[in-house]
């Protein structure tokens, strides 16, 4: 299971994208902008992907299926399905719960769990670290 935090070296990150033959893309500086290095991983296969800053470590998981993610162990975030279970899961857990007209995110002391509506349903969640939410 992949989770934030993880380098990019560690033995479980290398073993998932060796099992979903995965490409990891480095993207650098370029243009002496002052810009940070950074990694992405992207698969269509398993609607994910994956950021990771220039110490390799991941900071960002985007699941574009989220129940799929869950159900194939990918990783491990609350399945919740509705605003009112996202609140009430925000609340019961001391979470800071932040809303936009089509999102909700529960702001936690290390993470954030951004969940994204398409209508009444989640249709994507995206992980970060705390350093990296906006």
């Amino acid at each position: 299971m992949i989770d934030l935090g993880m380098r990019l070296k560690d033995d479980e990150m290398i073993e998932f994208l060796e099992t979903f033959d995965l490409e990891v893309v480095y993207e650098f500086d370029r243009l002496h902008e002052g810009t940070d290095d950074s990694y992405t991983v992207e698969s269509e296969e398993l609607s994910l992907e994956l950021l990771f800053d220039a110490d390799q470590h991941c900071t960002t998981i985007f699941l574009h299926d989220p129940p799929s993610a869950l159900e194939r162990g990918l990783v491990s975030f609350p399945d919740l399905r509705s605003a009112a279970e996202i609140r009430a899961y925000a609340r019961d857990h001391s979470l800071v719960l932040r809303e936009g007209a089509n999102w909700l995110r529960c702001d936690g002391p290390e993470r954030c769990v951004h969940y994204k509506f398409e209508g009444e349903e989640v249709d994507m969640v995206t992980l970060m670290t705390r350093a990296v939410a906006p």
